[in-house]
């Protein structure tokens, strides 16, 4: 890490950490003025009762902190937390909320919100100081790629199948989860025109489903130098079932089966390390 990137740090946490102590001061404060003014509380006892109850949230927060960092189980204390901290917000609301939580004042919002946002900002910090030594342990994972706000307005599906991808590999870099997706598209279609060979292979002119199946098992019965008319006739004197096909048919799904050997031939090749490539030129 260089040197701007350790101060940039450095600033971000002294920002941060200010930001939270002033939370909760202010809960703390709001709490305060409600058990002394309106409860009766003397002073040192609305201050303690305030700092106890504000203090709950956090105190789960690094408790829960510590456990991520020994590598036990956080979530039942993080979970604590939060709620914890929902409830102190919850409690200063009604306090400035003479007509109830269904018709909140201002003030109720703004020490509710100050209350219930204190343990999430704790935890949050506690994570992001700690996420690299968290990413080295395999607590948490990496950032996920990013695609682009673009890629999900026009090409919804292809930003999709990025994104799995993405986080199936744990890859975060874009040009490689590119490569990853040609790669797992390619490997799916091989697969799909596999498993289309592999009925065709249980597939006879018997229980043929069209005319272009049963050119498929002619195709792969006769010789390779078969000419259209000899497979119209090979179909036509089948038995126990005949096929009456045109020329122009045959034409049609002999072309069609070559284009499919080409594109297989060619997604072989470029699975093919570059040596490999080489020796079978």
């Amino acid at each position: 890490m260089s040197k701007e990137d350790t101060e940039s740090g450095v600033y971000m946490l002294r920002a941060v950490m200010a930001s939270i102590v002033l939370v909760n001061l202010i809960s703390i404060y709001g709490q305060v003025q409600w058990f002394s003014r309106d409860e009766h509380l003397p002073l040192p006892g609305a201050l303690g009762a305030a700092i106890a109850l504000e203090s709950i949230a956090l105190a789960l927060s690094a408790m829960a902190h510590h456990a991520m960092l020994a590598g036990d189980s956080s979530w039942t204390l993080a979970g604590g937390s939060r709620g914890m901290s929902l409830v102190a917000g919850a409690i200063n609301l009604t306090h400035y909320s003479p007509h109830g939580i269904a018709h909140p004042s201002t003030l109720g919002i703004v020490f509710g919100l100050l209350s219930s946002s204190s343990g999430f900002m704790w935890g949050a910090l506690a994570r992001r100081q700690s996420r690299d030594k968290f990413l080295e342990q395999g607590i948490i994972e990496k950032r996920t790629v990013k695609v682009g706000m673009p890629m999900w307005v026009l090409y919804p599906r292809d930003a999709l199948e990025r994104l799995r991808v993405g986080v199936w590999h744990g890859e975060n870099r874009l040009a490689e989860v590119r490569r990853l997706v040609k790669v797992k598209r390619e490997s799916d279609e091989i697969k799909r025109e596999t498993e289309r060979l592999e009925i065709e292979s249980r597939m006879t002119l018997e229980n043929a489903g069209s005319q272009a199946d049963a050119i498929r098992i002619a195709l792969a019965e006769l010789p390779d130098g078969a000419s259209t008319d000899d497979i119209v006739r090979y179909l036509a004197a089948a038995t126990p079932r005949a096929w009456n096909v045109s020329s122009a048919r045959v034409r049609q799904v002999r072309s069609a089966v070559a284009k499919v050997e080409a594109d297989n031939r060619r997604s072989t090749l470029r699975a093919l390390p570059a040596s490999a490539q080489s020796a079978n030129r």
